[in-house]
């Protein structure tokens, strides 16, 4: 039986994901440049300095770029975008499910706290969180599977009782090093990426239900 649910944040309960690209494209664009999305790739669903996209923008127009006052604007662009968004489709509607069935409800995500639990707070959801997980918790990001152990640890349950629910790879091969079921929503940033074959595909939310996480848990 499933007594746990852990949820990625940045691209599976908010679409951050494609905001963050979208932002980084406009930058890039403004310079006569384009952000190929196989480039980017590498960075979605982890965290630290893998892919620097300022420098790598310097790579492409081959002159020096005011660094700071790019990272400034596109991150003040970026926080319009993400702040207007509401939770994506079927996430409100899963974490009720799971409140009304006694699964407790838990976060594990390659950000920091101050990011997710603004915006959990933000969409009126930070209350039914009981562990958040972050990587300013553990100094790692996902793929390390180390948010997610650390999840479990604080729900105290067991990684055959809990179900992830992702939208990269980065996260999925996260939850699967962590030994917990995996659920896969993509977005539109990460439609097109190959999924660990352990992890279960759907293409939203919506219409997923506690009965479909036990079979997956089963499954597993």
């Amino acid at each position: 039986m499933i007594r746990a649910i852990l949820f990625d944040f940045d691209g599976t309960i908010l679409d951050t994901e494609d905001a963050e690209y979208q932002t980084w494209q406009e930058v890039y664009r403004e310079y006569g440049q384009e952000l190929a999305l196989a480039r980017w790739s590498q960075v979605v669903g982890t965290a630290g300095n893998l892919f620097d996209p300022v420098r790598y923008l310097e790579q492409l127009t081959g002159r020096s770029l005011p660094r700071d006052e790019i990272r400034r604007r596109r991150s003040a662009r970026d926080r319009t975008l993400t702040d207007a968004m509401d939770a994506r489709p079927g996430v409100r509607s899963l974490i009720a499910q799971a409140q009304s069935h006694g699964i407790r409800l838990g976060i594990a995500s390659s950000s920091g706290h101050e990011w997710v639990e603004r915006h959990l707070r933000r969409l009126g959801l930070l209350d039914a969180f009981e562990a958040i997980s972050c990587a300013d918790d553990t100094g790692k990001g996902k793929p390390d599977p180390a948010v997610y152990l650390l999840a479990l640890e604080r729900l105290g349950c067991a990684a055959a009782e809990a179900v992830a629910v992702e939208d990269s790879p980065n996260g999925a091969i996260a939850a699967d090093r962590a030994s917990v079921a995996c659920i896969v929503v993509p977005n539109a940033v990460t439609r097109s990426f190959a999924f660990p074959k352990t992890a279960v595909r759907r293409d939203t939310l919506e219409g997923v239900t506690l009965d479909e996480l036990v079979a997956l848990l089963a499954a597993g």
